[in-house]
């Protein structure tokens, strides 16, 4: 999407993706304006992959106020490590 004539003339509306889920899973978080034409480039983007591989994408949208709003979990040992 970043090389179409469509995304130069209007200044880019995706910044960018990486593939994400620490090896448990096929997720790419893509960043990018909140505006209408992200969401068609996504949407494309979507539409593209099924037709390639016949799978359509389920589409995670937003974000969450994050571990200040709903906190994290602290791992403690029960033993302390063994020298080696």
């Amino acid at each position: 999407m970043q090389h179409s004539k469509v995304s130069k003339s209007e200044n880019g509306t995706l910044f960018g993706a990486k593939i994400t889920g620490g090896g448990s899973g096929g997720s790419v978080c893509i960043l990018g304006r909140n505006c209408l034409r992200s969401s068609e480039q996504i949407l494309e983007i979507q539409q593209k992959y099924k037709a390639a591989t016949g799978f359509k994408p389920f589409v995670f949208e937003g974000s969450s106020p994050g571990a200040g709003e709903f906190g994290y979990l602290k791992i403690h040992r029960r033993f302390p490590p063994t020298e080696a």
